[in-house]
């Protein structure tokens, strides 16, 4: 018996894929090492991106494809069309692998999709029918605030994915507050779904503020007053995470003086100019418009005194900036929508403020810096020993096997 893992992230520069693959995919071709289930665990995507270290004990299965799934050559090449062309595309890319699984697959083998894209999964009644393990990230299936096509994709997604949750052996989720929303919307799946908490680094032994103030003026050119609160966004930038809204009630703030706005990450389907307008003549807003490396990361979030998460309503996916920074011992100011807002009021890891609402962002900015910051830090010291990678690789290795 075989298992067969799908990650079309893995072929990616930027987003979860390396997190995934090196801390989920790896540990459990390790578990399998020590419990002997399976005879060969294989992994597929397009090309394996170069930054991810794969396991020797994982078998690559690469198709190689001419269509990138960057939005930004969408957006260049196609102007207003380019959300339709995107998803047609994005339907073929994951569609040939897909095939090229069913071309390799045995009776008895098991499939784990680390993500899948909604039309062509229904579309493929072979693969469907092998009962995947698949993971749901988010429950988003609305209208969207910022695209009729996407909002008609959103909608369509949500009436498709009953075939594959149907069908489905297992749906893993990583969050309660995902896992309340598909149960309450469909009661027949309460059985199927697992909840494995994304995972959070173990880190210790960190830098100063101090030092990562100077590193950052060493390295990226950057000199920010150590004096002031500094707040962090973190990550790419993409149009639902509200960074446009955000930057604008930032500056209305009345003790705007007293901050540091640090926006960290390329920008992936929002124009570069929007921002920069936004910005510009602003003293203590800078951004650093480009990839930030692993060995730099430590930098951003110990120069900063909070994250910020001001992701739009409908966005209500776990997100990884969150849980680096629990990793760092960093609190945050957050959306209160969606699996971040829940896990943040839960676990008293920061504040949360309605992203639509300007009054409420100062009350809970305000609120944040009042309190004692040392009582969110002991917080999160205690998530961080519930949600460890290991944990999450375990519970998606036993949704697998059992």
């Amino acid at each position: 018996m075989n298992l067969h893992i799908y990650s079309a992230s893995a072929s990616l520069d930027f987003g979860h894929g390396k997190e995934y693959v090196e801390n989920v995919v790896n540990k459990l071709s390790i578990l399998n090492q020590q419990e002997n289930r399976f005879d060969n665990i294989y992994l597929y995507t397009s090309k394996l991106s170069s930054k991810i270290d794969l396991d020797d004990n994982i078998t690559l299965q690469e198709r190689s494809s001419s269509i990138s799934l960057d939005k930004q050559i969408y957006k260049n090449k196609y102007k207003k069309m380019w959300r339709f062309m995107y998803g047609i595309d994005r339907i073929r890319y994951y569609s040939d692998l897909y095939n090229l699984i069913l071309k390799n697959i045995r009776d008895g083998d098991k499939i784990y999709l680390v993500e899948y894209e909604y039309f062509s999964l229904f579309l493929n009644n072979r693969l469907l029918r092998k009962n995947p393990i698949i993971t749901l990230h988010t429950m988003d299936f609305s209208k969207n605030l910022y695209s009729f096509t996407e909002s008609l994709y959103k909608k369509i997604s949500g009436y498709l994915n009953k075939k594959t949750f149907k069908y489905s052996k297992r749906i893993i989720v990583h969050g309660e507050y995902i896992r309340n929303s598909l149960v309450e919307e469909h009661r027949e799946l309460e059985g199927k779904v697992r909840v494995a908490n994304y995972g959070i680094y173990q880190y210790s032994d960190f830098i100063n503020k101090e030092k990562a103030i100077n590193l950052l003026k060493e390295k990226y050119n950057f000199n920010i007053s150590s004096n002031k609160i500094n707040l962090l966004i973190f990550g790419v930038i993409r149009t639902n995470k509200g960074i446009l809204r955000f930057i604008r009630e930032f500056k209305k703030i009345e003790n705007v003086k007293d901050f540091n706005l640090l926006i960290v990450g390329k920008s992936y389907d929002l124009n570069e100019e929007l921002i920069y307008d936004e910005i510009n003549n602003y003293e203590n807003i800078y951004w650093i418009n480009t990839y930030i490396p692993d060995s730099d990361i430590e930098i951003f979030n110990k120069l900063a005194d909070y994250l910020v998460l001001p992701y739009l309503e409908n966005m209500n996916s776990q997100s990884g900036p969150l849980k680096l920074a629990m990793g760092y011992e960093l609190p945050v100011l957050s959306t209160k929508y969606g699996e971040i807002g829940n896990f943040t009021l839960n676990y008293k890891v920061g504040e949360v403020f309605d992203t639509t609402n300007y009054l409420d962002f100062q009350f809970a900015l305000d609120q944040l810096v009042q309190k004692n910051r040392n009582e969110y830090v002991e917080n999160i010291k205690k998530v961080k020993k519930q949600m460890s990678w290991d944990e999450m690789a375990y519970t998606i290795w036993d949704a697998i096997v059992n």
